[in-house]
């Protein structure tokens, strides 16, 4: 896949079979060709900061439920607090996905 193949005759065990060499591909595939680049993560003013430098620590800039589990859960779990970090189209994510993993991720590990 992603490349052509060369057919090469070969003698494996006094056997002659078939082998192919890979060429890389000169032009990538169609899929590769749409790179999908996240935004990235705002910390809104009204967010805790202790959640937004957290975020700006982690490999891709955004507070992800594992590394960021105390900061993500504290803001989880005060009234309004997920509305105040996120985006309103963010909220069912973070409401329903990284809420519950970081608060099950600090009880069990």
């Amino acid at each position: 896949l992603g490349g052509r193949c060369r057919n090469k005759l070969a003698i494996n065990n006094n056997k002659l079979t078939q082998q192919h060499d890979h060429q890389t591909a000169t032009t990538p595939r169609f899929l590769q060709n749409e790179e999908e680049e996240e935004d990235p993560f705002v910390c809104l003013a009204t967010c805790p900061t202790e959640l937004c430098t957290c975020a700006n620590t982690t490999e891709y800039g955004f507070p992800d439920p594992y590394d960021c589990a105390t900061e993500l859960n504290t803001v989880c779990t005060t009234p309004d607090g997920v509305d105040d970090c996120f985006p309103s189209d963010e909220l069912p994510f973070y409401q329903e996905l990284y809420c519950e993993f970081s608060s099950c991720w600090l009880k069990d590990g």
